[in-house]
């Protein structure tokens, strides 16, 4: 049962048995951008800490320095990828199930959330 109902905006740690992006042997954060209650899945951009794996030009930068950085829950530097080069996804399907309370770690918000919405050319709602 799922304590906590994701929303837009939420950042949950993806273990690697339910990490479907890049070849890590670790889990890593990743951010709720789009909820289907019905169906109690969820759609999610992989994130991370690892900024020698960035793009500078295409990646969304989420510095410790940003005003809004404590909020996320996030320990460093992160960065969310516009796509896997390996793959050409920029986000994958889970179910609530593997976004429980346990693995919650903070939310976009403020000016953070602005600029993310503006680089993704959508709304989080």
């Amino acid at each position: 049962m799922v304590a906590r109902t994701p929303s837009p905006g939420d950042i949950y740690f993806l273990p690697p048995e339910i990490e479907q992006l890049g070849e890590s042997a670790h889990g890593h954060p990743c951010l709720v951008t789009v909820t289907y209650i019905r169906e109690s899945k969820a759609l999610v951009m992989f994130m991370s800490s690892k900024l020698g794996l960035a793009n500078e030009s295409e990646d969304f930068f989420i510095y410790e320095q940003d005003e809004d950085f404590k909020a996320t829950g996030l320990r460093y530097t992160s960065f969310i990828r516009k796509s896997n080069s390996k793959k050409g996804i920029s986000e994958i399907e889970v179910d609530f199930a593997d976004l429980n309370s346990k693995r919650y770690f903070g939310k976009l918000e403020g000016e953070l959330k602005t600029r993310f919405e503006k680089w993704l050319g959508d709304s989080l709602g």
